[in-house]
């Protein structure tokens, strides 16, 4: 028997053990994907992506994309984008004369987020060595949320570093889809 029922509200009883619930039996589902409001706060979708190998660079003052990259297609346009990366940067400063940085930044389509590469821009996401001869292994666990992007078109999420780095296999870049 197919049909269709209207109605403007469902409430479940007010009292009793199963108060203010609307109970979907066993084997049963409730497919609300053609119109499905998500409260704000949860999680849309996930993605993430793993770097396979270790990764470095040796060149200096030139920013590079590292091989960990998410093609990412948002589902509804008013979400924002949590952006995490776990792992470990190695930094080498050793034979450097004076100061040496290794910086990261998100890139959406190509577009850096959270500023420029620049010789002289120490902030963000890094590290920072200012003494001649120092190797250092960092954990690195970085947060960015982005609030607002193109819609629902795909957009292609890469970590981006400058500076002489090396990431090594098993960091994780991931993005989350947050409901607004």
């Amino acid at each position: 028997m197919a049909g269709t029922l209207t109605v403007q509200n469902i409430e479940g009883p007010s009292s009793g053990a199963n108060a203010n619930k609307i109970i979907v039996p066993s084997g049963q589902t409730l497919d609300a994907s053609e119109g499905f409001v998500a409260p704000a706060g949860s999680v849309i979708q996930t993605e993430y992506s793993v770097l396979a190998d270790n990764y470095s660079t040796s060149s200096y003052g030139t920013a590079f994309s590292a091989p960990i990259s998410i093609n990412y297609t948002p589902k509804f346009a008013s979400s924002k984008l949590l952006l995490q990366t776990t792992g470990e940067l190695y930094k080498d400063n050793l034979g450097q004369a004076g100061d040496s940085y290794s910086a990261w930044r998100y890139s959406l389509d190509g577009d850096v987020v959270g500023g420029p590469y620049a010789n002289s821009d120490d902030s963000g996401y890094g590290i920072y060595v200012n003494n001649e001869g120092i190797r250092l292994i960092v954990p690195i666990a970085w947060t960015r949320v982005i609030d607002s992007y193109a819609g629902t078109k795909t957009i292609k999420i890469n970590l981006k570093g400058v500076q002489n780095y090396h990431l090594y296999k098993g960091a994780m870049l991931s993005v989350q889809e947050i409901a607004q």
